[in-house]
């Protein structure tokens, strides 16, 4: 009785110190969890999302960008059925009175979206379709360049393309 007490809590005490090793579908599942499909500048939250590009907050409201800067989004409920891409930015008179027009490319997941061409100082939005089934599951990686910026400087020591509010995903 006493080996059979002792195997009994042997194994208890193997399976108590077993844990089980996360598989890498789980993790990512566990990734795509905290990410949100849409985020303003301001949101602290959404900071590892902004994967490069972005300078820090300003006026408590927007950011900067380079003429290369990226995102990680999720797919939101829904997107099953496609989802469409919405960058909300200015594009100052700052930099279209020195650089003219402004061209802004995209991709998602590596597949290229069109591109748009700003040629006029203002507020916009670049909006794209993505169709079903071409991104994700889960997260999505969404690079975005310009054709020009402002380069580094004596006054300012960033490069300057583009003034961003907000980035998301949102389903068809």
């Amino acid at each position: 009785m006493t080996t059979r007490r002792s195997l009994l809590l042997a194994g208890a005490l193997l399976l108590a110190g077993c844990k089980r090793q996360a598989t890498e579908t789980e993790t990512a599942k566990e990734e795509v969890a905290v990410l949100a499909s849409a985020f303003t500048m301001t949101d602290a939250n959404a900071e590892t999302q902004m994967t490069h590009g972005f300078h820090a907050v300003e006026n408590g409201r927007w950011r900067w960008v380079a003429s290369k800067f990226g995102v990680t989004l999720a797919l939101p409920a829904g997107a099953e059925r496609g989802a469409q891409l919405e960058l909300k930015f200015a594009l100052p008179a700052s930099v279209f009175d020195r650089l003219g027009p402004v061209t802004l490319k995209a991709t998602a997941d590596g597949k290229p979206l069109a591109p748009e061409t700003f040629s006029a100082a203002g507020d916009y939005t670049y909006t794209k379709e993505l169709a079903a089934g071409t991104v994700g599951p889960g997260a999505v990686a969404i690079e975005f360049s310009t054709d020009k910026a402002i380069p580094p400087g004596e006054k300012d020591i960033r490069e300057l393309a583009l003034i961003v509010t907000q980035v998301g995903l949102t389903a068809k």
